[in-house]
């Protein structure tokens, strides 16, 4: 090894409920004390799972990709999941094929809506620079979705990219050690292999990309007409926003912007990735099913004008491309 070792025991933070949050934040906040001795506020923290692999050139992409470099802070790593060989079942890697394909027809489905920050959350495809660690309050506790609510507190603050010049392979175990995530769909998914994946339903993603092409027009439109645009709004967005909170959220974006960039930030700060998943929740029970993965998947290829491959590996393998050069 060109690095050394550190081992941290974990036993003495099980008093304070163990959680693979607690192990993210345990590692990094040390990686920051490290970096604090060294007074470089610029060293990078790398985020990886113990049973992951990586591709050969993965320490040299990260550092040349960030070291020196002002404009980049933190990064979602390009990541694969193994789909074949002979380290699990045939049906754990069918799994993981029907996972990995709806994580990425979900951020393809936010870039086709026109959502201004879309990056893959993997918890072990992550780096970030000690300073911008800090300064975003460190890793969270939770015991799962800790790497989703993390990247969110990044992106506001700017810096945030998608690195595709390497590669991390994750691991598809199954998992029942946290409530949600990669290893409890798995484990159902094993369990219940006839049963599929159900995702996203495509007119969901339109909705969407209708209602963010009219943002700029949110600004420039009169305080008095937002009733009139509220009933202009997609009937899903309709029914997930009252018209009373919808006046009152614009109203107060618009006196807190002096322009139109600075109102489309400040819109896609309240109508943030979280609320988007709240409204996919809600929409999916007031008006569209959920659908197939593979259906929803290869009618957002159609949607965006482009080819749709036959079979589950021919959508994941154009998937990984769209994320690799859009």
């Amino acid at each position: 090894l060109f690095f050394t070792v550190h081992v941290i025991d974990g036993l003495e933070l099980k008093s304070s409920g163990w959680s693979v949050g607690l192990a993210r934040k345990a590692g990094m906040d040390e990686a920051v004390r490290r970096f604090e001795l060294l007074k470089n506020p610029d060293g990078i923290i790398l985020n990886i799972d113990a049973d992951c692999t990586v591709k050969n050139n993965y320490f040299e992409a990260v550092y040349s990709e960030m070291a020196g470099r002002s404009d980049r802070m933190a990064c979602s790593v390009y990541f694969e999941h193994p789909v074949s060989g002979d380290d699990f079942p045939a049906e754990i890697y069918n799994s993981i094929r029907l996972y990995e394909l709806h994580m990425r027809y979900f951020v393809q489905g936010l870039s086709y809506a026109g959502f201004p920050w879309v990056h893959h959350t993997v918890g072990s495809a992550i780096a970030i620079k000690a300073v911008a660690y800090v300064k975003a309050g460190g890793m969270n506790r939770r015991s799962a979705g800790e790497d989703f609510y993390f990247i969110q507190k990044l992106l506001p603050a700017g810096g945030f990219f998608n690195l595709t010049s390497t590669t991390v392979y994750p691991s598809p175990r199954v998992s029942t050690r946290v409530p949600f995530g990669t290893g409890p769909v798995m484990s159902r998914l094993t369990e219940s292999p006839d049963a599929g994946l159900l995702s996203y339903n495509p007119e969901a993603f339109r909705e969407l990309r209708q209602f963010f092409s009219m943002v700029e027009g949110f600004f420039y439109e009169e305080t008095s007409n937002c009733n009139y645009k509220f009933a202009n709004l997609p009937p899903g967005i309709q029914h997930f926003i009252s018209p009373e909170d919808w006046e009152t959220r614009i109203t107060e974006i618009r006196k807190n912007t002096s322009g139109k960039d600075s109102f489309r930030k400040r819109f896609f700060s309240w109508f943030n990735i979280f609320r988007i998943v709240k409204y996919l929740n809600s929409v999916h029970v007031s008006h569209y099913a959920k659908v197939p993965v593979e259906e929803g998947a290869g009618d957002l290829l159609k949607m965006m004008g482009k080819d749709n491959p036959a079979g589950l590996t021919g959508l994941l393998n154009y998937f990984r491309q769209l994320d690799l050069t859009g």
